[in-house]
């Protein structure tokens, strides 16, 4: 398995990361809490940010962040329960 650095990642290039690990056959415990945790934390910053924007286009590009990031947390939480149900 690649090594990543998360640390250098972009804001969209750590979403895809997390997204590939999400949809990954084979995904430990571990890595679907790190899921959990970061993509719900990158949704509440997301969504302050939109609470104090006033541009309609950076609203809409961060209701389909806020989208994703959801979709992401609920993916990694439905493999978390079915294959770490404990």
């Amino acid at each position: 398995m690649t090594q990543i650095d998360v640390n250098n990642l972009s804001a969209e290039e750590n979403e895809a990361v997390l997204m590939q690990l999400a949809s990954s056959e084979k995904t430990d415990l571990v890595n679907l809490q790190m899921i959990l945790s970061t993509s719900s934390m990158n949704h509440e910053y997301t969504r302050k940010a939109y609470e104090k924007t006033n541009s309609f286009a950076r609203k809409q590009e961060l209701m389909v962040k806020m989208s994703n990031l959801k979709n992401l947390y609920f993916a990694a939480r439905n493999k978390l329960a079915h294959h770490h149900p404990e």
